[in-house]
């Protein structure tokens, strides 16, 4: 089992690549399922996108934290930074569209987070916020 993952997270875009794969690698060493770890990939995509695009509407150069370990056969993946609090558990899902016409743009990517992870879990504490996602996973 490999040991666990940190990675600082650059409020940049562009930064994000080399974190998805470094997380990739990880899930594969544990033997995960490549669905499985296509999974966990886009949802720490979402949430880590979302954080630099939304933790910081001042700008700035900031950093979010991204913790990876395994025990059990949980992932944990918990994603902490000091921007705007933001409680992704509480937040309501969007509407369901009338038609595929009156459907927006964005807004669905929350409910995709939710979908893929086994526990979601957000907390507030001294100007950090800290969201942990699970996931079950087996070995191939």
């Amino acid at each position: 089992m490999p040991e666990a993952m940190e990675v600082r997270v650059a409020n940049d875009l562009t930064s994000l690549g080399s974190v998805l794969n470094r997380l990739d690698a990880y899930c594969a060493a544990l033997g995960m399922a490549p669905a499985m770890c296509r999974d966990v990939r886009l949802a720490l995509d979402e949430i880590l996108t979302n954080v630099i695009l939304h933790a910081w509407p001042h700008g700035g150069n900031h950093a979010a934290e991204l913790h990876v370990s395994a025990a059990d056969g949980v992932l944990t993946c918990v994603v902490v930074d000091d921007g705007v609090p933001f409680d992704p558990v509480a937040h309501p899902a969007p509407a369901k569209p009338q038609s595929l016409g009156a459907s927006q743009i964005g807004g669905y990517g929350l409910v995709l987070v939710r979908a893929i992870a086994d526990q979601l879990t957000y907390t507030c504490s001294d100007g950090r916020n800290r969201l942990e996602l699970q996931k079950i996973y087996r070995t191939r």
